[in-house]
């Protein structure tokens, strides 16, 4: 297990950098596309509801799982290892919080959060993986998006997530996956932008890469870490982005 992350410290680093031009409009344009899918697709609840119902063959169940995409089929390898996030476990009907549905060629296809009523409908198309999480059936609150190398080795993981109430508090967090024989080097972004959260009309950007060594195709042994946080702005005070930040999201 990766130390304890210190957020505050981070937030110092943050704001003693300038983010590069060209990364901000990329990931401000990644924002701005996955907002235009919602708008468009949040209207498809019923119909997802319906259709991948029909689909179901086969269903699992697990316990909480705190704050990790998707729980114990998180997309991400390393989400468990470098902070104190837990999948939770596969377990038996009597106690659970996910039901993961799948479909008859084994594919995970609809999964259902019982505490807080949310449903993530998935769909495939070859090295191509993409979610959408409905909360409160006509509000989608989260997309995540999966590509795989044809090995079936994951390349790359995108999660956005934002307050399905009030549409604001967003962030978008994406992991780079690349393999060299035992070694599996990861960069992980995290963007918050500007128009959407409660940081001042600030926008954050901050890079981490991880390098692990492989135990097996689904668990990570922790060798190295080299964090490149970086902010686009600067001008807020530390506490006022660590209490709003960790109100909203517990990194």
């Amino acid at each position: 297990m990766v130390e304890n992350f210190d957020f505050k410290k981070s937030i110092e680093l943050l704001l003693s950098q300038d983010i590069d031009k060209e990364i901000f409009e990329k990931y401000q344009s990644d924002c701005d596309a996955i907002m235009k899918v919602i708008c468009e697709e949040e209207k498809n609840y019923a119909k997802y509801f319906d259709d991948y119902s029909n689909r179901i063959a086969r269903t699992e169940y697990a316990t909480k799982s705190m704050c990790v995409p998707r729980g114990f089929y998180c997309p991400s390898k390393i989400i468990d290892i470098i902070s104190n996030l837990k999948r939770g476990k596969l377990t038996k009907r009597g106690k659970y919080d996910f039901i993961y549905n799948f479909d008859e060629n084994g594919q995970l296809i609809f999964i259902r959060r019982s505490n807080l009523k949310a449903c993530e409908f998935i769909k495939y198309d070859k090295n191509y993986e993409f979610g959408i999480t409905f909360r409160r059936r006509n509000k989608i609150e989260a997309i995540t998006e999966c590509e795989f190398y044809d090995n079936g080795r994951i390349k790359q993981f995108l999660y956005y997530h934002r307050d399905s109430v009030e549409s604001k508090n967003v962030i978008l967090e994406k992991e780079f996956y690349q393999y060299d024989g035992d070694k599996t080097e990861v960069t992980r972004v995290q963007f918050i932008p500007k128009d959407l959260n409660s940081l001042n009309n600030k926008s954050i950007y901050s890079e981490e890469k991880y390098i692990f060594s492989k135990i097996d195709e689904n668990k990570f042994q922790y060798v190295s870490k080299q964090i490149y946080p970086k902010i686009i702005t600067t001008g807020i005070s530390v506490e006022n982005i660590v209490r709003q930040v960790n109100g909203a999201y517990p990194f």
